[in-house]
């Protein structure tokens, strides 16, 4: 069993990075975005905090030092993306909910109202359990082989540079990850 607060902890732990300027030389340096389509909410959400409130935080650590009471709002917000789009949505196949993965007790019509009640303390307001379906945690762990093979066969490319020249990417590249080598 696994609560959503504990979830959005780790993302934005992992995300934290991820959200430094491309281009460390660029005054206007952009994120390096997570999909084509527009940025994830959350992503923006993180980069806000971070250019904000903590811009010398390289991790989310630090960043809750700097700043405790914006990262508390700041996960309160990862908290409401993940309850609203990704849990209700992953594990549906066609129109069918398919709970091989996990089992959620809400669905994507859930209101932010009862998020932030939950919030607020009213513990009967919302259920923020997530169920590992029996044997997930193993088959997770048995296609980490195969991920991480996968992922390092993938042809590195390098990120676009900002307009106007040769800035160093920052560490940023995409389609290769070090994360994923451990």
């Amino acid at each position: 069993m696994l609560r959503t607060r504990e979830l959005n902890e780790r993302i934005v732990e992992i995300y934290w990075p991820h959200t430094a300027p491309f281009g460390q030389r660029v005054p206007e340096a952009p994120v390096l975005r997570q999909n084509a389509g527009g940025q994830a909410e959350f992503v923006s959400a993180i980069a806000r905090v971070r250019a904000q409130r903590a811009p010398e935080a390289a991790t989310s650590w630090q960043g809750r030092l700097a700043a405790p009471k914006r990262c508390e709002v700041l996960e309160r917000t990862v908290d409401w993306k993940l309850i609203e789009m990704p849990l209700p949505r992953l594990p549906k196949m066609g129109a069918e909910s398919v709970d091989f993965i996990y089992e959620i007790k809400w669905n994507e019509a859930i209101a932010k109202a009862v998020i932030e009640r939950h919030v607020g303390g009213d513990s009967a307001a919302f259920d923020d359990r997530m169920y590992l379906r029996p044997g997930v945690g193993e088959y997770l762990l048995q296609l980490h082989g195969l991920l991480r093979a996968l992922i390092r066969s993938l042809p590195r490319r390098q990120p676009r540079r900002p307009s106007g020249g040769d800035e160093e990417a920052g560490g940023h590249t995409l389609g290769h990850s070090d994360a994923c080598a451990r």
